[in-house]
């Protein structure tokens, strides 16, 4: 807590005031992250955009998070957080994996519910999704296999996927 109220320019009271503990601010900071994918309106049905493109822009979103090379630096130290702290786990992913997940699950059944898809089972068809997305990319640039991929080449895979997810469960 020291050295993260050194960083962030504030006294440690000032710091303890507002977290209790480490793993506090650790949390703060995956929400803060998970809602730069999922916390706006604009992936809702109000925003005139057809499910296709709901689904692309929350792709870029999220394979934009999932690549920068800052992101991890932040995932080894949740994990080794977890490791040591085992029960923090849940709290972690439901900030943020588990957000971003039920965005994508609340996605897929408003296009259920708009008889544009068809699907048994929304959980198991977001993980179908998000597989599509990512391939083998994530531990590509996590391996440091390949460097970073460009916004082009994140969109046109998220076009890619969004286009098989749709063939495997869309309403022809």
């Amino acid at each position: 807590m020291g050295e993260i109220a050194r960083r962030a320019h504030v006294s440690k009271a000032t710091l303890y005031a507002k977290y209790q503990d480490r793993s506090a601010v650790l949390e703060a900071v995956i929400r803060r992250e998970s809602a730069r994918i999922v916390g706006d309106s604009e992936l809702s049905e109000e925003t005139g955009l057809d499910l296709p493109a709901r689904l692309r822009r929350f792709g870029l979103r999220l394979l934009t998070f999932l690549t920068n090379p800052e992101r991890l630096q932040f995932e080894r130290l949740l994990g080794g957080a977890a490791e040591r702290y085992p029960h923090l786990a849940a709290r972690f992913f439901a900030a943020g994996p588990g957000r971003a997940r039920a965005t994508l699950v609340k996605l897929i059944t408003a296009g259920e519910n708009r008889r544009l898809l068809r699907v048994q089972d929304p959980l198991a068809a977001a993980g179908d999704l998000a597989g599509l997305w990512q391939g083998f990319l994530r531990i590509e640039t996590t391996l440091r296999y390949r460097g970073v991929p460009t916004r082009q080449e994140l969109r046109r895979r998220v076009a890619r996927g969004v286009r098989l997810f749709m063939r495997l469960y869309g309403v022809p």
